[in-house]
C-alpha cells in the first residue's frame, strides 16, 4: 500500500529527472557529482565539523541536554540530532559549492546545436540524482527510531525497496552517526 512517504520519494525522483532535462548535461553532471561528493564529505568530515561548529554555536551542547531520552541501543537522541545537523549542514554547503562552480561552466558549454542531447543526458543524470537523494533520505529517516517514522517507513513500498537494494548507505550513515556513541554507552 502506498503511503505519503512513497509519494514524496516519487515526486523527488520525478522532479530531479525533469530538472535534469531543463538544466542539461553539464549542470546535471556537476549536480550528481555534488551529491556523491557532498555525501562523502559530510560522512568523512562531519565529526570534525561538529567540533568546530560547537566552538561558535552552543547548540552542540544544548541539544544533548535537551533531548536526553535514550533511543533503542542506548544512544542519546540529542547527540544523534547534533550529528544529523552537522551532516546536513556540511552536505548542503558542499552542494552549494558545486552548484556555483557548475553555473560558471554551464555558460561556457551552452551550445544550441546540442540542446536535445544535452537535455536527455541531463534527464538521465537527474534521475540518478533523484534516486541518490531518495536513498539518503530513507537512510536518515531510518536512523530516527521514533514509532512514527518506523511505522511510516515500514508502510512505504518505496522505502522498503530502497532498504532492500541499498543497505550499504544505511550502514555508512549508522556508522557515522553512532560510531563514537557506541563507546560511551
Amino acid at each position: 500500500m502506498t503511503n505519503w512517504l512513497d509519494i514524496v520519494i516519487i515526486v523527488l525522483i520525478f522532479y530531479s529527472a525533469v530538472t535534469g532535462w531543463r538544466r542539461g548535461l553539464v549542470r546535471q553532471f556537476f549536480d550528481v557529482t555534488a551529491v556523491f561528493a557532498s555525501y562523502f564529505v559530510a560522512l568523512r568530515y562531519g565529526g570534525e565539523f561538529i567540533v568546530w561548529f560547537g566552538q561558535y554555536v552552543p547548540l552542540t551542547r544544548w541539544l544533548p541536554a535537551w533531548f536526553a531520552a535514550p533511543l533503542p541501543g542506548g544512544f542519546v537522541l540529542g547527540e544523534v540530532i547534533v550529528r544529523l545537523i552537522g551532516f546536513t549542514v556540511l552536505f548542503f554547503a558542499t552542494r552549494l559549492f558545486f552548484r556555483l562552480f557548475s553555473g560558471l561552466l554551464h555558460g561556457i558549454f551552452s551550445l544550441p546545436v546540442l540542446g536535445t542531447v544535452n537535455g536527455l543526458t541531463g534527464m538521465v543524470l537527474g534521475l540518478v540524482k533523484g534516486l541518490l537523494l531518495a536513498l539518503i533520505l530513507v537512510a536518515v529517516l531510518s536512523l530516527v527510531s521514533t514509532p512514527f517514522w518506523q511505522q511510516t517507513l515500514e508502510a512505504s513500498v518505496v522505502a522498503t525497496s530502497i532498504h532492500y537494494w541499498w543497505p550499504i548507505v544505511y550502514q555508512q550513515m549508522t556508522n557515522y552517526l553512532l560510531k563514537d556513541l557506541l563507546n560511551t554507552v
